[in-house]
C-alpha cells in the first residue's frame, strides 16, 4: 500500500467489507471521511488514534501518515504492526493464564487442608475433635498448616506482581 489514492482505497475496502466490530467500524468510516473531505491529514489523523484510544493506533496513524505524506509503501510496516499486536495479544493470554495458575494454586492447600478435616470428622468426628482441638500435638499441626497456607498466599501475591 503506498501513495494517498492507495492508502484511501485500501481504507474503502476495508469499510466495505464490515469485517471491523461496531464501533471500531464507525471509527474507521469517519477516518475514510476526513481523509477524503479535509486536508488537514495530520488533524484527521491525531483525532482517529484519539478516538481508539490505544497505542497500536498511534503507531497506525503514523504509518499512515508517512504513507499519506510521502508515498511510501507501508505494506511491510502494517504486516511487522500485526505481527507485533498478535504477540502482545498471546503474551497477555500466557500472563493471564500464568496469573491464573497461581491463584489456583493459592487455594489449593486450603482446600486440601478442608478436604482433610472433613474426612477425619467424618469418619471419626470424636476423636477427630478431641485430637485437633483438645491435644497439643493436633493443634500444632493446624496451627503449622495455618502458617504454611499463610505463606503460600504471601507467595502467590508475591508471584502476580506485575513486574515493570
Amino acid at each position: 500500500m503506498n501513495g494517498s489514492r492507495h492508502v484511501r482505497t485500501a481504507l474503502q475496502r476495508m469499510i466495505e467489507e464490515r469485517q471491523l466490530p461496531g464501533d471500531t467500524q464507525a471509527i474507521f468510516e469517519e477516518l475514510y471521511r476526513q481523509l477524503n473531505i479535509h486536508h488537514d491529514d495530520e488533524r484527521t489523523l491525531r483525532r482517529f488514534s484519539m478516538s481508539i484510544g490505544h497505542i497500536w493506533a498511534d503507531y497506525f496513524s503514523s504509518l499512515l501518515a508517512v504513507s499519506l505524506s510521502e508515498g511510501n509503501n507501508i505494506a511491510d510496516n502494517l504486516r511487522e504492526l500485526i505481527d507485533d499486536m498478535r504477540k502482545a495479544r498471546m503474551d497477555d493470554h500466557a500472563e493471564r493464564h500464568r496469573l491464573l495458575e497461581i491463584r489456583l494454586a493459592n487455594f489449593t492447600p486450603l482446600f486440601f487442608l478442608g478436604l482433610f478435616l472433613a474426612i477425619n470428622f467424618r469418619l471419626n468426628a470424636q476423636s477427630s475433635a478431641l485430637y485437633y482441638l483438645s491435644d497439643p500435638g493436633g493443634r500444632r499441626m493446624l496451627l503449622n498448616a495455618l502458617v504454611l497456607i499463610f505463606g503460600s498466599f504471601l507467595m502467590g501475591l508475591y508471584l502476580s506482581r506485575r513486574k515493570m
